[in-house]
Order: structure tokens, then C-alpha cells, then sequence
């Protein structure tokens, strides 16, 4: 992460789930959302700017929490989260 963060950004919470049918890690900082999905040999990451989000919101469905994020021009949906945390400093 400290090669993917910028100095400017700070980690608030952590967590795990299914995005596009691939399981992975969420990362949300005070400026982006990061999926990771490990792919052969390394890991690819898809980020999201929350400048251009709308509004975020966090349901609960019996396969765990589900954490949908909105923008003006797209929407996406991660599933079967398990219960996050705050982060540690």
C-alpha cells in the first residue's frame, strides 16, 4: 500500500468481498476506493476517486454485507463482505 498511497491519504477501513465475480480486498482511504483481486503472479487493482462518487451505502444480506458506491456516470457493487473494522494507525 505505501507504494499505491499518496502522501496526502490516509487508510479509514479495510475489508474483503466479491466484485465482478472476483474475490478480493477493498481498501477505502479519504480520496479513492482500491478492489484487489490477486491475478497470476500479482495482484491487479481497480481504484475509484471519491470526487466523482455520489453517494456510498452498506446493506446486509444473508451471504454478509454488501457495499454499493455510486457516481454520476457508473455504479458497482462489492458482495459477500464480511464485517469491517476501523483501521489501526
Amino acid at each position: 500500500m505505501r507504494n499505491i498511497l499518496r502522501a496526502s491519504e490516509t487508510v479509514s477501513e479495510l475489508g474483503q468481498g466479491q466484485f465482478e465475480k472476483n474475490q478480493g480486498l477493498i481498501v477505502l482511504t479519504n480520496e479513492r476506493i482500491f478492489f484487489f483481486v490477486k491475478g497470476p503472479g500479482q495482484w491487479d487493482r481497480r481504484r475509484l476517486s471519491l470526487a466523482v462518487t455520489n453517494s456510498l451505502s452498506i446493506g446486509t444480506e444473508a451471504t454478509g454485507e454488501t457495499f454499493k458506491i455510486y457516481s454520476s456516470w457508473n455504479s458497482a457493487e462489492i458482495r459477500s463482505m464480511m464485517p469491517g473494522g476501523p483501521a489501526q494507525p
